[in-house]
């Protein structure tokens, strides 16, 4: 099994993180900051006659993620009730990514294979208010072909460094865990 988290904070130190790194404790993981890409925004070309132009960013990093792992979680704050705007832009690109000549057709088969887990983490009683991101995640993931969503947390944390107090979120970061070291 290889594992990666894509995370979508653009703290250094974030809440977010500090729960993905106890759900993969002690498990070999791939970590990509979102913070520390260059991803420009998508220029929608989906229907153009010539298709999307060649973007020359750090998008086809992501893609390598996706590429070469079964299992892929993306962890968020939650930015106005929605995902960060890094992780958005990530998942816009996809619609390029999925259509392009080069690595398209295999993105998509590979992406029928992975195995996706979400974290999100909130200040303003994001177990309810991160229920609508979780369900674009699900549409989104649906959509690309994932395979069905199979965990999620929804963490309470506004302050920086305060996940560790979110006993509930930590008892489920162990229990995934506990899962994927399983795998």
């Amino acid at each position: 099994m290889k594992l990666a988290v894509i995370h979508g904070s653009s703290r250094e130190i974030s809440n977010t993180s500090y729960l993905a790194s106890e759900v993969t404790k002690g498990i070999e993981t791939t970590n990509i900051y979102l913070k520390d890409l260059t991803i420009h925004q998508i220029i929608d070309q989906r229907h153009d006659a010539g298709g999307f132009d060649r973007v020359h960013d750090d998008y086809d990093k992501i893609v390598e993620v996706f590429l070469t792992h079964d299992i892929v979680v993306f962890a968020t704050p939650l930015y106005w009730y929605g995902m960060s705007g890094l992780m958005k832009t990530m998942f816009d690109r996809f619609s390029q990514a999925v259509r392009d000549p080069e690595y398209g057709d295999e993105l998509k088969d590979k992406l029928a294979q992975i195995e996706p887990i979400v974290l999100i983490v909130g200040g303003d009683h994001p177990r309810l208010k991160a229920l609508p991101l979780l369900q674009q995640f699900g549409h989104a993931l649906t959509f690309l072909n994932f395979q069905p969503l199979s965990y999620y947390i929804i963490g309470d944390a506004g302050k920086p460094e305060t996940m560790k107090d979110d006993s509930f979120a930590i008892a489920q970061a162990n229990a995934l865990n506990q899962y994927l070291s399983n795998k």
